[in-house]
């Protein structure tokens, strides 16, 4: 006989390794202090009945803080059923420091992925291509997430008249069973190398526990980007 927990924990992340060249990697751990799974479990029979889920719903929830600040304030979405895995962009010269001309999302279309049944998590599909912001387009760069199935969880960024420096961070999907479906629950949390320059100072957007970017808002200044904030969705499925 086997046992499934159900799980009420809450998840925070903790830096434990720094890679060179390709980012650093975080673990998710349960928050201290935080209600651990309860003691209710289901028997292996009732466990075997209980039917997979078939398809992943993302309810839109609060938007992260704004970094930095401009003008002309654009928002661009994923479409319906789709969350960021990536964006693409370009780098403005500008004095002393290079900041970021050009922001694009690069979304992915998301599903259960079954194979590890009846273990299940969340797999992407080629997605939508969103609209270019900014116009400062001197060198052009990429910044997927590092793995296929990774979505953009919030961003590190440095900022100051401009968003000088952007990094992704990125997380797979585990889908946890609930007493009313399937939540989300996120995995390792995995840092992408940055792309602009060294200026402004540091700071970070994240959505919450469970949840997924699917969307953002940027301002610009000049030919730069000078502000993003992010939207953020819940993960979950039936």
């Amino acid at each position: 006989m086997y046992r499934l927990f159900r799980r009420a924990a809450a998840c925070s992340v903790v830096i434990v390794a720094i890679g060179s060249g390709c980012g650093r990697v975080e673990h998710s751990e349960a928050d201290a202090g935080q209600p651990g799974p309860s003691d209710a479990t289901l028997d292996a029979a009732e466990v075997d009945a209980m039917p997979g889920p078939a398809a992943v719903t993302l309810t839109a929830a609060a938007d992260t803080k704004k970094l930095g600040a401009g003008s002309d304030p654009e928002v661009d979405a994923c479409p319906a059923g789709q969350a960021l895995k990536g964006i693409t962009g370009a780098t403005a010269a500008y004095s002393p420091n290079p900041v970021v001309g050009v922001i694009r999302g690069t979304c992915g279309a998301l599903t259960v992925d079954v194979t590890a049944a009846p273990q299940y998590s969340v797999a992407t599909q080629p997605g939508a291509l969103l609209t270019s912001r900014g116009t400062g387009n001197d060198t052009p760069w990429e910044l997927p997430c590092p793995s296929a199935n990774q979505l953009v969880v919030g961003v590190e960024v440095h900022v100051g008249g401009s968003l000088d420096q952007i990094a992704l961070r990125c997380a797979p999907i585990t889908l946890v069973r609930s007493d009313v479906g399937w939540s989300g629950e996120l995995g390792a949390v995995a840092i992408t190398s940055p792309e602009g320059g060294p200026g402004g100072s540091p700071d970070t957007a994240r959505c919450a526990a469970g949840q997924v970017v699917t969307g953002y808002q940027t301002e610009i200044s000049g030919n730069t980007i000078a502000a993003i904030e992010l939207k953020c969705s819940t993960v979950s499925a039936q």
